[in-house]
């Protein structure tokens, strides 16, 4: 039976915000010693670096490198997306309970390491602790959520009743192929784990383009899970929107889109995804997230 995660929540029920508090300074003091390290994008299974990359600043102290991503270039892209389609048909053939036993895998992995991950986050996106383990806590639900959920209607594979007895009919649920995930720099677990995670547990393959400015959360997801997987299942590809995104949206082997960020963003990408045939393109465009510190705030935490 899924329930949520609410780690605050249950510290705060027993009362032990402070053990809380006590594992998150450990996590931040194991989270200084990977400030710098070089990481790949993954694509067909295999990890890719380049000699052009990017940095990954702290927006909390500009001066802290956390992290060096490749650039990755059309080609790179349009590698990942023909391999994503090459891979397609035997995930799409996996029994739908070995897909959903991988998922509850991870989101017991991600729940065990939860302050490192979250501490991570801290650093990169600039949420403090308790959001920070939020946006941890909702990609943990999202895995388990979408598990249950197809295996509470057994694969969205189901006979139903025949108005004639000489004829058997079928209500079947299809993935789509091969899926661009582009996710936002806001929360950098939950939107880009959730998304990806609702592709690949109903069968479809994953090209999986973080914002560059929040790429690190993303990794560790796809870092976790791609061993798991037939090769090219997910394809974790980093970069610029104007080179990524691009190909991504006018690739004709590209089945479908999940993008959440800025509205004039979202709105020239489905124009342009959707120009030549319909495609599914699901987005969540122009949030607001203000973050407002008070003079009473407690900045060490």
């Amino acid at each position: 039976m899924f329930e949520n995660e609410k780690t605050w929540a249950k510290y705060e029920a027993n009362n032990s915000t402070d053990e809380f508090h006590k594992k998150f300074d450990q996590a931040i003091d194991q989270a200084h010693k990977d400030f710098g390290k070089n990481y790949p994008m993954i694509i067909a299974g295999k990890e890719v670096f380049s000699n052009d990359q990017f940095q990954v600043k702290s927006p909390a102290d500009k001066k802290l490198t956390l992290a060096n991503f490749p650039l990755a270039s059309n080609e790179d892209t349009l590698h990942a997306i023909e391999s994503a389609k090459e891979s397609f048909l035997r995930w799409s053939l996996t029994p739908y309970q070995r897909r959903t036993r991988i998922f509850h895998e991870i989101a017991d992995i991600f729940s065990q390491n939860k302050f490192n991950l979250a501490a991570i986050m801290s650093f990169e996106n600039g949420k403090n602790r308790l959001e920070a383990m939020g946006d941890l806590d909702e990609a943990i639900d999202f895995m388990r959520f979408y598990a249950e959920q197809i295996e509470i209607n057994e694969g969205f594979s189901k006979e139903t009743r025949s108005a004639h007895k000489n004829e058997k009919t079928q209500s079947i649920l299809k993935p789509y192929g091969v899926w661009g995930i582009i996710s936002p720099f806001n929360f950098p677990s939950a939107i880009a784990i959730g998304m990806t995670s609702g592709a690949l547990i109903t069968g479809n393959t994953v090209v999986l383009k973080p914002s560059s400015d929040a790429p690190i959360s993303a990794f560790k997801f796809v870092e976790a899970i791609y061993h798991r997987l037939p090769p090219a299942v997910i394809n974790f590809v980093t970069g610029a929107g104007s080179v990524v995104g691009k190909t991504l949206l006018e690739s004709p082997l590209v089945d479908g889109i999940a993008f959440t960020g800025s509205k004039e963003v979202g709105m020239s990408g489905f124009r342009t995804f959707v120009e030549k045939r319909p495609r599914p393109f699901i987005s969540e465009m122009g949030g607001k997230n203000p973050a407002i510190i008070t003079k009473s705030a407690d900045l060490e935490k």
